[in-house]
């Protein structure tokens, strides 16, 4: 077995719920990883592609596996899998081959091949998760609302969203200093798949414009104004690109905070992969890029042949959380 170390990147969000609650996140996770067994809490996603209408949409399957309480926190892994996957092998080059022989392999008996999972760990409403390009955290907050609605933490009307935290460091340069200018830039549509839980049309789903762009707008105006968009007509028009400035005018209030309005914008792109698309220009302070605005490190894992050790995984997801309230990058409350 081949050891090493691999820089990977973390990410802190905080839970934040759509209704008043003194439940945490942990605790409501951990009832309902109690209440469900494992092929109980297996959730159905349908992914259809944007641009093969008359396709049968992929089944994947997602669950939360590897449960464990390390220091405190509710560690777990996101994982996915599609039934009857195969996968790709390729040959090592020898001679002067002009190609390599490619076959695909079906998984051992009783087995799937899954892929590469996103871990988490939670303490009250702290939650800190490794992202991997098959699971993002996009996904992993899906997930949690279908997972809390189905064991009955949550109602069908409530949910959970997990939101970015502004550094101390910032929130206390924007909270002595004014916001002048938010600059925004970002497409307005992009091509990709659209995932479908369950018994949802897929075939009217594809059809639906799907992008940052029209993400960030749904996130900053009411959903009766964003209703109002003809967004429909707009989804025959690929080439969109969003750019918003929102520019404060006068002079700021004393009883104002701006890094409401900073994380009302957070919130927005909250899964948008590249939070630089958002700039803010702050009075005496200068540009500040929206990577300022999220509390993120690397940190080295344990990997074992290519694939990341768990229990060393949970470990340093734990104490980069410590480390941060230690250096009072975030608040260690609820």
């Amino acid at each position: 077995m081949k050891t090493i170390k691999a820089r990977k990147q973390l990410y802190y969000k905080q839970a934040k719920f759509s209704f008043k609650t003194s439940e945490t996140l942990q605790s409501l996770i951990e009832k309902a990883i109690k209440k469900l067994k494992v092929t109980d809490r297996s959730q159905s996603i349908f992914e259809a592609n944007l641009n093969a209408e008359d396709s049968a949409p992929q089944e994947w399957l997602r669950l939360i596996n590897s449960p464990r309480y390390v220091a405190g926190f509710q560690c777990g892994t996101l994982v996915s899998y599609s039934p009857g996957m195969h996968h790709m092998v390729i040959a090592i080059a020898t001679g002067n081959a002009d190609e390599l022989d490619v076959s695909k392999h079906p998984p051992p008996d009783g087995k799937r091949f899954m892929e590469t999972p996103l871990y988490f760990a939670i303490r009250d409403n702290h939650v800190i998760i490794l992202q991997s390009m098959a699971l993002r955290v996009d996904a992993f907050e899906s997930h949690l609302n279908w997972l809390l609605n189905k064991s009955g933490a949550l109602s069908t009307k409530e949910s959970v969203t997990l939101s970015d935290a502004i550094p101390a460091e910032i929130k206390k340069k924007i909270k002595k200093r004014a916001v002048k200018k938010i600059m925004l830039q970002s497409p307005f549509f992009e091509s990709k798949g659209e995932d479908l839980s369950e018994s949802t049309s897929f075939r009217k789903s594809i059809k639906t414009a799907a992008g940052r762009g029209m993400d960030i707008i749904k996130g900053l105006i009411p959903a009766v104004q964003y209703e109002k968009l003809v967004a429909r007509d707009l989804s025959e028009v690929r080439d969109i690109q969003l750019n918003l400035e929102i520019k404060v005018m006068g002079r700021k209030r004393a009883d104002t905070h701006d890094h409401d309005a900073m994380r009302t914008l957070m919130d927005a792109i909250r899964h948008v992969d590249d939070p630089d698309i958002v700039r803010a220009e702050i009075d005496g302070i200068g540009t500040v890029k929206g990577s300022e605005l999220r509390v993120h490190d690397y940190r080295n894992i344990k990997v074992i042949d290519g694939v990341l050790e768990t229990a060393d995984t949970y470990e340093t997801m734990c104490s980069w959380f410590a480390s941060l309230v230690d250096n009072n990058q975030i608040s260690g409350d609820h």
